[in-house]
C-alpha cells in the first residue's frame, strides 16, 4: 500500500473518530430543548460557513469556480448525504427508536460495496465479504449490546431507517465522484452549501416551537458544526479522493460507534457489557481485515 493511500485511510479513520464525538453535542443541544431536525440545521449551516472560510483562505475565491458536472454532483451529494440522510435518520428514530434505527443504518457498508462494484468495477472478494459481515455484526453489537427493542415496529419507520443507511452508504461513492476533478475542500464546501439549502427547505427551522438562542446553546452548536462536522468531512473527503477501493471506506469509518460507545461509558457513565466489548473488538478486527493486502 502506497504511503499516500495509507495516509488517506488514516484520514478516514480520524473522520470516524470525530463523528463519534457527535453524541456529546447532540445530548447537550437536546437537553436545551432543540428538536433533532433543528440540530441537523445547526450542524449543516454553520459548517458551510466554516468550510467556505477555510477554502477561500487557503485557495482563494477563484477556487470555488467549478464545472457544471461537478456542481451537479455536489448538489446531489448535499441532497442525499446531508439533507435526506438527516431527515430519514431522525424520522426513523422518532418512529421506531434509536437502537433499531442505528442497526438499519449499518446497511451502509453493503450499499457502498455494491455501489462501488457497479460504479467503479470494484471486486467483492470472499474475504472482503467476510470483513463486511464482521463489521456490520460488530457495529450492531456495539450499539445494542445484544438487546434490540424491536417492539411496535412501523413499516414507514423501517423504510426511513433503511433510507438513512442507503444515504450514508452513498457518502463514499458520491464523495469520490465529486472530488475526482476538484480540490476536496472545494467539493465539500459546495456539498454543504447545497445540503444547507435543502435542509432549510425541508425543515424550515424558523417554524420550530423551541428555538434556543442562549449563549451556551449557540457556542455548543457552533462547536458541533466545527469539530464532528467540518473537520470530520474535510478529513473524510481528503481520504476518499485518494483511496482506490471505495468499499473499504465505511468499514474504516465504522470506528464511529466504538468511539460513541466509549464516550457514553467514560463521560456519561453508561453501562457496558460483554456483548458491547465483543462488538468493539469485531469492528476493530474488521478494520484490520480491510487493510490486509490479501483482500485486494
Amino acid at each position: 500500500m502506497e504511503s499516500t493511500e495509507r495516509k488517506s485511510y488514516i484520514y478516514v479513520f480520524i473522520s470516524g473518530i470525530l463523528w463519534g464525538l457527535s453524541g456529546i453535542f447532540v445530548k447537550y443541544l437536546t437537553g436545551q430543548g432543540a428538536s433533532s431536525l433543528l440540530i441537523s440545521c445547526w450542524r449543516l449551516i454553520p459548517a458551510f460557513f466554516f468550510l467556505a472560510s477555510v477554502t477561500v483562505a487557503r485557495y482563494g475565491f477563484k477556487s470555488l469556480k467549478i464545472d457544471g458536472r461537478t456542481m451537479m454532483f455536489c448538489a446531489l451529494t448535499g441532497l442525499v448525504t446531508q439533507a435526506l440522510f438527516n431527515i430519514c435518520y431522525n424520522t426513523a428514530i422518532a418512529t421506531i427508536g434509536m437502537s433499531v434505527s442505528a442497526v438499519l443504518l449499518y446497511v451502509a457498508p453493503v450499499v457502498t460495496a455494491v455501489s462501488a462494484a457497479i460504479v467503479f468495477s470494484e471486486k467483492i472478494t470472499g474475504k472482503k465479504a467476510i470483513a463486511l459481515f464482521i463489521n456490520i455484526l460488530g457495529c450492531v453489537l456495539t450499539v445494542t449490546g445484544g438487546s434490540l427493542n424491536a417492539g411496535n415496529l412501523v413499516l414507514s419507520g423501517v423504510l426511513f431507517g433503511i433510507g438513512a443507511g442507503v444515504c450514508y452508504g452513498m457518502v463514499a461513492i458520491l464523495g469520490r465522484v465529486t472530488t475526482a476533478k476538484v480540490n476536496p475542500f472545494v467539493a465539500i464546501t459546495w456539498t454543504f452549501f447545497f445540503g444547507s439549502i435543502f435542509i432549510l427547505l425541508f425543515v424550515r427551522p424558523w417554524n420550530e416551537a423551541v428555538f434556543p438562542t442562549n449563549a451556551g446553546f449557540i457556542a455548543v452548536g457552533l462547536l458541533f458544526a466545527l469539530i464532528p462536522t467540518t473537520f470530520s468531512y474535510l478529513f473524510y473527503f481528503s481520504g476518499v479522493s485518494v483511496i482506490k477501493e471505495t468499499s473499504k471506506v465505511p468499514v474504516i469509518a465504522s470506528i464511529e460507534p466504538v468511539v460513541a460507545t466509549l464516550i457514553g461509558v467514560i463521560v456519561y457513565h453508561e453501562p457496558i457489557g460483554v456483548i458491547n466489548v465483543l462488538g468493539i473488538l469485531l469492528v476493530i478486527g474488521s478494520i484490520v481485515m480491510m487493510n490486509q493486502k490479501q483482500l485486494d
